[in-house]
């Protein structure tokens, strides 16, 4: 993770050539170290207490930044904390999370940014080690590395995710933005004798909300009322048991705030606006409810006690989004738009309080899934992208 608020080295502002001056996607390996003494310490205690755990010798640490090449210019992607100063804008900060626990994230020191930054500067590229590794010469792909960093889970730093055993850091949100923009990371490797701890955590998240569901995986944004952040190597709950807490109601809370927004002041020539040629964006809005109806009905089996069934998985392809366009078009624009809400309303009161063991990921087999922030953000960002366009 960057320290932006220390002093660089002379000509640590501009970055090496890559050897690929056209679009694509460059990945940079960095010493924990590199991040000042602060950053270097807590790395070294933590790896020393997973060494330790795992009977094995400490590795060096890193963590990651990507630098995305798109004929519009070149940006720059990375975690950066601590947060030198309230000037967010001037560094392309997109998102902000809390530090140890949600709890402390009022306070600026607690908190960390990700950057989404256009000419930025990786301050400590000049201590990087066997990059930058190209990833990606795609520019669709570059472009849609660029798109998802704001939409990020505000996750906790250093707390591990007990669904994935590892913990959630600065290399967990390059591997996710990666994941979720189809570049392939099965391959990536950190230095020879190093590690990239995190990493995992946001390859598993990532592909939690890419398993075809639809509404994907929960956002595991923590709730600060319900517990303290713990930094760990693996998923150790203090028992095996996994805690009580709903970490998705923070992110359904979040986009279904978006989506009433939508629906407050997009008036009737906005509704009917086409968001590609097959719907308009009462559409897609009536498509987000029509997804979040099957989550409740599936829920009256939780309240019959009755197991899942083959019949109850997502289907396989298009074919069921294609036979409900035409009557989701049907309904008044308006009223598409209204009723879209109050559904979500509906749907997320109801998946706050099932029980979790019933719903995935505690329960693999569930077709059920509790984060409807990631299907609505999705096609929300349509939307907005659609009516920016018409401008």
């Amino acid at each position: 993770m960057s320290d932006l608020s220390r002093p660089r080295r002379s000509g640590a502002s501009e970055l090496p050539p890559s050897g690929h001056p056209g679009p694509g996607i460059d990945l940079y390996w960095l010493p924990l170290g590199a991040g000042g003494h602060f950053v270097r310490f807590n790395g070294r205690i933590y790896e020393g207490i997973c060494a330790h755990r795992e009977h094995r010798r400490p590795f060096d640490l890193y963590h990651s930044a990507l630098q995305v090449r798109v004929p519009e210019g070149r940006s720059v992607i990375e975690m950066g904390w601590p947060i030198p100063d309230r000037n967010g804008s001037s560094r392309g900060v997109v998102v902000e999370g809390p530090v140890g626990a949600r709890a402390l994230a009022m306070f600026r020191l607690f908190r960390y940014e990700v950057r989404r930054w256009q000419d930025g500067v990786i301050p400590d590229i000049l201590d990087a080690v066997a990059s930058p590794q190209r990833l990606s010469e795609d520019p669709d792909e570059a472009r849609r590395v660029l798109d998802l960093v704001g939409s990020v889970p505000p996750l906790v730093w250093g707390r591990t995710e007990p669904a994935l055993g590892d913990i959630w850091n600065s290399n967990s949100v390059i591997s996710w933005v990666l994941v979720r923009a189809g570049v392939d990371v099965d391959q990536v490797q950190p230095p020879y004798g190093g590690r990239a701890p995190g990493w995992d955590a946001g390859v598993g998240v990532a592909r939690g909300l890419m398993r075809g569901r639809s509404s994907g995986f929960a956002s595991w944004r923590f709730d600060s009322s319900r517990g303290h952040g713990f930094i760990g190597c693996s998923a150790d709950e203090r028992g095996g048991r996994m805690p009580d807490h709903r970490p998705y109601i923070d992110a359904n809370d979040r986009e279904r705030g978006r989506l009433r927004a939508f629906v407050d002041t997009l008036d009737d020539e906005a509704l009917t606006a086409p968001v590609n040629e097959y719907w308009t964006v009462a559409g897609v809005l009536g498509h987000i409810a029509y997804w979040d109806i099957r989550v409740m009905v599936l829920a009256e089996k939780i309240d019959r006690g009755e197991p899942w069934a083959p019949g109850d998985a997502e289907p396989d392809g298009d074919w069921l989004n294609d036979s409900t366009r035409p009557l989701i078009h049907a309904i008044a624009p308006r009223e598409a738009a209204r009723f879209a809400l109050r559904i979500a309303e509906e749907t997320d009161a109801r998946v706050a309080e099932l029980p979790l063991d019933r719903m995935w990921p505690q329960d693999p087999d569930s077709p059920i899934n509790a984060g409807r922030w990631e299907h609505r953000a999705e096609h929300l960002d349509e939307i907005e992208a659609a009516l920016r366009a018409r401008d």
